[in-house]
């Protein structure tokens, strides 16, 4: 904030809020930003720092500088005071007068940004020749507007200007050329003789007195006032804007003005105009003022016969033109846009079509307002331009049907534009409400939505996309009537699942909506079908097997179908049952082989469960003899079974027998005496994998499910044999 309101109190400061940050200067002023309090408006505070301006005086070299203040403050007040009388689109719009606090005078005007001086001294700087801000376009608008400020105040109000420079044209937020410094204004129908301009103290401010070099040679050497004084005034300044200099540099000196003169003419004649502008140049330069034309004659020239400047006039005029010329216009318009500086577009037209959609709601013109907006956008906005010019009207129009429309056929620009978190909150909205089902439906806009898909699913967060866009679809799909839609929403789900729309809301959500589909015309359901297979991808096995592999099943049974249909709906079921068998024989192979590794060597082996038939006899095994040091393998016995190393192991039954019992594998069962006894099937028992040995000496648990790999000592019992038999 500044150091002055800090210190002084100020109504303008308590009614408006204003940036530290200076932003220009013209005359004694100093320009800020800023923006009222109440309204939000914003606007621009001129500042005439009282320390400041004693400070220069006394360097100048004042003993007293009381006298030359009050000239400075006259000054002032007679330009401000001049500036509250003018009202003209081609005058700076006065919005709060003078305030004469005791640390500065200001007074608040409508938001400009800068002086024309500036721009030209920006264009000669950087060199270069077509400026955005000084395009060819941009002046002819501009001098057409200087030209009708002048008129105004020569034809309507008797006064001449006697001070059109650079640095007293300045340019407000749209772009628009603007009169200021209104502190020379004379009446030149109340003035009958000559003219003298006051002689000033060298030593005080050169603003104090106008400028001699875009003076008309009549006014500053012989004296007379006419509204001829403006109009060479305006050949000066368009030889400044095309060469960057004003054809005298008289160096502040009226002295020197007749030599400068002398070479002003030739000086002109070498700038290089435009073709239509150089003769009418030197119409307005002339020396002789009765043949000097006048400035109704240069603005009924060709050189503002542009139709891009006729476009710009009628937006002025917006509010007076019937609603079938607002159209027809808008229509024309948007179809020569490209041939518009960036400059022009951002400035004037995009501030003159928010004005419009934010006001009363036109549903003849909302359409082509809006897409105006959003094809300037297009034309390199910034994000930050964007979102806040723009991106307000979301929430303000998100029910406007056609704004919606707008926002539909600009999807691109306005991915573009924002940001993931912006477009999520503030245009998801407005295409929920697209979405929306009713007797008031789009069907044309919903299927052009979902078929933009591809543009900006992918530029919505994931929360957004599950908790809002995908229920808003999923229930437009089972609600709509509309053939079209359907297919649409179909492609629209395919790439939300692309785009990380999670398996539960696949399986939950998408798949029951499918199955609850009535319709069975074969181009809704080739989409459904080739969603299931983006949706299968997706899924696990048992899901595809229990829901959605019947149901492609059922539709490719449909009687409208024709063979290619049916054959591309059942390729797509043998995909999926060679994806079920395959996952099927890794599962199953999976469940019935374990891996483990011999303790000794550490080479992986394989076991298979059949390769002993020990595991049937689960309940039979007898408890595993404890080692208190590492097993030692045992020698061959007669009467004992011994299963191969790191296989199931199977206690030998207790018998009173001393015969062995030899391996079931080994057995014929043709010679078997068993063979024909009738017998019960073995009872399944899972098998449990074997527990992979740890280097230490293992110590075998009190209770063990698998027999250890050496026999252990037989517990004698008469009746194990016959058990056994009994059991085969």
């Amino acid at each position: 904030m500044l150091s002055f309101f800090k210190s002084f109190s100020s109504q303008i400061h308590s009614q408006y809020s204003v940036s530290n940050t200076e932003v220009f200067r013209v005359g004694p002023w100093v320009v800020y930003d800023g923006k009222s309090r109440q309204t939000k408006e914003p606007v621009s505070v001129f500042v005439l720092d009282k320390r400041v301006l004693a400070d220069s005086l006394t360097a100048q070299g004042y003993k007293s500088i009381s006298g030359p203040k009050a000239e400075v403050y006259e000054y002032a007040n007679k330009g401000v005071s001049r500036l509250a009388k003018m009202r003209h689109p081609a005058v700076v719009k006065l919005v709060e007068p003078m305030e004469n606090s005791r640390g500065a005078l200001m007074f608040v005007t409508e938001r400009v940004i800068t002086s024309l001086g500036r721009l030209i001294k920006s264009k000669v700087s950087t060199s270069t020749i077509d400026n955005d801000d000084l395009n060819e376009l941009v002046i002819v608008r501009g001098m057409a507007m200087l030209v009708d400020g002048l008129r105004f105040l020569h034809d309507q109000l008797g006064y001449v200007h006697l001070n059109v420079t650079p640095s007293t044209v300045l340019i407000d937020a749209n772009g628009d050329w603007k009169l200021f410094g209104l502190e020379f204004l004379e009446s030149y129908r109340e003035i009958t003789g000559d003219y003298f301009f006051p002689q000033l103290d060298p030593r005080m401010p050169s603003y104090l007195s106008p400028n001699p070099d875009y003076m008309a040679p009549e006014l500053a050497l012989h004296h007379n006032l006419s509204p001829k004084n403006d109009v060479f005034s305006l050949a000066c300044l368009l030889s400044a804007i095309y060469s960057g200099k004003p054809p005298m540099s008289c160096r502040g000196n009226l002295s020197n003005y007749k030599d400068e003169y002398a070479t002003a003419s030739r000086k002109v004649q070498s700038i290089t105009f435009p073709s239509q502008l150089q003769p009418l140049v030197m119409q307005l330069f002339d020396g002789q003022p009765m043949q000097r034309i006048t400035l109704t004659e240069f603005a009924e020239s060709n050189y503002f016969n542009n139709s891009l400047i006729k476009a710009l006039q009628f937006l002025d005029d917006f509010t007076t033109k019937s609603a079938s010329e607002k159209v027809q216009f808008l229509k024309k318009f948007n179809s020569v846009i490209d041939q518009f500086p960036k400059s022009v577009l951002q400035r004037k037209v995009l501030k003159f079509a928010l004005a419009e959609l934010t006001g009363p709601k036109d549903a003849a013109t909302g359409e082509l307002l809006a897409s105006l907006v959003f094809t300037i956008a297009g034309r390199g906005m910034s994000r930050l331009t964007f979102s806040e010019q723009i991106q307000p009207l979301f929430g303000e129009l998100k029910d406007f049907l056609p704004f919606q429309e707008a926002v539909g056929g600009h999807l691109d620009t306005i991915v573009k534009c924002t940001s993931e978190k912006d477009f999520t909150s503030e245009v998801v909205p407005v295409l929920l409400a697209v979405f929306k089902t009713g007797e008031n439906s789009q069907t044309n806009l919903q299927r052009h939505v979902l078929d933009k898909g591809n543009l900006y699913l992918g530029h919505v967060t994931i929360a957004g996309l599950e908790q809002s866009l995908f229920p808003s679809v999923i229930e437009l799909f089972a609600a709509t009537p509309a053939k079209s839609v359907k297919i649409s929403a179909t492609s629209f789900f395919s790439i939300m699942i692309d785009n990380g729309l999670s398996k539960s809301l696949i399986q939950d959500k998408l798949v029951p909506a499918l199955q609850s589909m009535k319709t069975r015309d074969p181009e809704v359901v080739m989409k459904v079908g080739k969603l299931y297979q983006a949706a299968n991808a997706k899924l696990p096995v048992n899901v595809v097997v229990e829901k959605t592999l019947p149901q492609i099943l059922e539709l490719s049974m449909g009687k409208d179908l024709t063979v290619s249909q049916f054959n591309t709906l059942f390729a797509s079921v043998r995909h999926e049952m060679d994806r079920i068998e395959t996952h099927q024989k890794e599962a199953l192979k999976h469940n019935r082989e374990v891996v483990t590794t011999d303790p000794k060597s550490h080479q992986p082996v394989s076991k298979t469960v059949e390769a002993s038939v020990s595991d049937i006899f689960d309940s039979q095994k007898s408890t595993p003899q404890t080692y208190s040091s590492p097993p030692k393998p045992a020698e061959p016995s007669t009467s004992q079974f011994h299963p191969p190393r790191g296989s199931f192991a199977l206690n030998k039954p207790a018998s009173s027998s001393t015969v062995s019992s030899p391996s079931l594998m080994d057995m014929d069962p043709l010679s078997s005496p068993f063979a024909s006894q009738p017998t019960k099937p073995p009872p399944q028992v899972r098998p449990q994998p074997v527990v992979k040995p740890t280097p230490q000496a293992p110590v075998a648990p009190a209770s063990s499910q698998w027999a250890p790999l050496t026999p252990s000592a037989p517990q004698g019992s008469s009746t194990s044999d016959s058990k056994y038999a009994s059991l085969l």
